[in-house]
């Protein structure tokens, strides 16, 4: 979930399209903003009560997580996860923590779609970012980034340049 200064947006993680209102009290609206790197359909969640199988469906399938405002640009960063083929289970474990390929989609404050990167050689934290006023920082303490410095919380930063370029 994220708030604008003109409507409160819901991201949820199986489900291309946003909901957002103009206030608490407001019905929800859809609108769509399916990323580039995920297909149509989504995996459903697996009925067997498999632990394996519950952290792969949460880390290995396609999906999408946080939303973040950035009120300094007046858009929205959706972080979107495609699909990644793992089958070990330290593997499958290892990449809930530390993704290995994460885009960043840019929607307007409209939610009209600006721009998607694909990263997916970076080795950043992606569940760990936040706006300033010089952009969006995203954590280098991915544990296969060679920049990983374990005694200290390091980020890089991306100006909206930086994420709207098409990979």
């Amino acid at each position: 979930m994220a708030v604008s200064d003109s409507k409160i947006v819901y991201s949820l993680f199986a489900d291309h399209n946003l909901y957002y209102a103009d206030s608490e009290n407001s019905k929800l609206k859809k609108k769509g903003a399916r990323s580039r790197f995920l297909t149509d359909e989504f995996e459903n969640y697996p009925s067997s009560g498999n632990r394996l199988e519950s952290y792969k469906y949460l880390s290995v399938s396609q999906h999408y997580e946080s939303l973040i405002y950035d009120r300094y640009r007046k858009v929205f960063y959706r972080f979107c996860y495609p699909k990644v083929d793992l089958e070990d289970e330290t593997d499958i474990m290892k990449s809930r923590l530390f993704p290995s390929l994460f885009s960043i989609m840019i929607l307007d404050d409209n939610l009209n779609i600006v721009g998607e990167t694909l990263f997916n050689d970076e080795k950043l934290l992606a569940n760990n970012a936040f706006v300033a006023k010089e952009g969006l920082y995203i954590s280098l303490n991915h544990t296969d980034n060679s920049k990983n410095n374990e005694d200290y919380l390091t980020f890089q930063l991306f100006e909206l340049s930086d994420v709207t370029n098409e990979n």
